[in-house]
């Protein structure tokens, strides 16, 4: 709900009619069944995750 909201408020933004402002994201879920992961390590899931919704947006 909340990123809905905040990609509606990007598409109220308009710098010219080239240019536009979108968002990408990614989420990772850290579990404590995942102790030995480090910071390194969840974003590279989240950035994975953000490349996989780009691909199936396309």
């Amino acid at each position: 709900m909340i990123i809905k909201r905040i990609k509606g408020a990007l598409n109220n933004i308009k710098i010219d009619e080239d240019v536009r402002v979108d968002l990408s994201y990614g989420i990772c879920e850290y579990s404590d069944f995942e102790k030995d992961l480090d910071i390194e390590d969840l974003i590279k899931a989240a950035d994975n995750e953000m490349y996989q919704m780009k691909k199936e947006q396309r």
